[in-house]
């Protein structure tokens, strides 16, 4: 709640620490506000500027002051529009994925519902690189070193160099999604399939094949998968056959079409095979790579049950599986995690870097 002089008016400064400090303290109607020798304290500011300061959001109906002696209360949690914080979401141009199009919606929602206005930062290139320095944003370096948001949230992987720079300008930085580097705070997205390989066990499954998309999971997901499917008689084939990865590496190229090409090769590729050494289950954890794979079994005439991935908040997307399950990916509980995570580290509530993982629940 410190004020800086030199970021602006300094009435609008005062109001903005007031709201921060409603949302912080979870205060409802009829919640106290700090006096106003308290806020002068806090703040270094003096009792001109804190008057005015109140005085203009009892003008919009969200504080009540009850006079002399009495003090200042809040009066509506509507807060018409009133940014506390300014959050930077820093972001791909890349749109084509529907769960990082509903993450940054209910990332918005989730920073509107704590007053926080969000910035989009865009990077400048669509070409793919295994991590962004801040060039490839327009203006992000100077924002950080000027302060111009109280916190970063990242969907794409930056150099150690970016995430030293946010860390000597005190800027808070945190990871969202499946991005790996453990210098920073993280809420990463993680299926837990330790419980789903149990299930297909004692249904007597053979040969669960896994599909996933890969990088930069890749070594992750195959030592799961073999670790996970010790018990499985795989009908003389190498179990490594049955875990399929998409994107082996980092491919300044890709593009979602080449992830579809690879997708419908390996499908031929498994009807060729004698229907005895097929996989006999699904396993897909992506909404995308399902909409592509479900298509092609309803045309062919296998039909292995299919363990997929579902958006809550996409429902379009949901397909109409038989037999099977599904793990049930919910956006805004995650946008919630994320937003949570990031106002601890402006309030500065713990000191080493913090990692959040949200298992979405399998539903069979």
């Amino acid at each position: 709640m410190v004020i800086d002089n030199n970021l602006g008016k300094k009435t609008e400064l005062v109001k903005r620490a007031l709201v921060n400090y409603i949302v912080d303290h979870k205060l409802g109607p009829g919640g106290k506000i700090p006096s106003q020798s308290e806020l002068r304290k806090v703040l270094g500011t003096g009792n001109a500027v804190i008057s005015r300061a109140i005085q203009a959001l009892v003008n919009d109906e969200i504080l009540e002051n009850r006079g002399p002696g009495r003090g200042v209360f809040v009066r509506n949690l509507k807060r018409n529009g009133h940014i506390g914080r300014t959050i930077g979401l820093i972001c791909d141009r890349n749109v084509e994925y529907p769960l990082f199009l509903s993450l940054m919606q209910t990332i918005s929602i989730a920073c509107h519902h704590r007053n926080c206005g969000i910035n989009f930062i865009i990077r400048d290139s669509s070409q793919r690189v295994e991590a962004d320095s801040l060039s490839a944003f327009r203006g992000l370096e100077q924002g950080i070193a000027q302060h111009r948001f109280d916190g970063l949230i990242s969907t794409v992987n930056l150099e150690d160099e970016a995430v030293n720079f946010c860390s000597k300008n005190n800027m808070p930085l945190c990871y969202i999604h499946d991005v790996c580097n453990s210098k920073v705070n993280s809420v990463i997205i993680e299926y837990d399939f330790s419980q789903l390989f149990q299930i297909l066990h004692e249904r007597n499954f053979k040969r669960p094949m896994l599909i996933h998309m890969g990088h930069p999971l890749t070594k992750k997901i195959r030592n799961t998968f073999l670790k996970l499917t010790g018990d499985f008689d795989f009908g003389g084939l190498p179990p490594e056959f049955f875990c399929r990865v998409i994107r082996e590496n980092a491919n300044a190229d890709y593009h979602i079409s080449s992830n579809a090409t690879s997708v419908a090769s390996l499908l031929k590729e498994l009807l060729k095979l004698p229907e005895s050494s097929r996989p006999d289950v699904l396993i897909i954890p992506d909404d995308v790579m399902t909409s592509w794979i479900y298509p092609f079994l309803l045309n062919s005439n296998w039909a292995p049950p299919l363990y997929h991935s579902r958006i809550k908040q996409l429902p379009y997307l949901q397909f109409d599986v038989d037999n099977g399950g599904y793990f049930q990916v919910d956006t805004m509980e995650i946008a919630e995690m994320t937003i949570a995570l990031m106002f601890d580290m402006i309030n500065k509530k713990f000191k080493n870097e913090k990692i959040i993982t949200y298992s979405p629940p399998l539903i069979y």
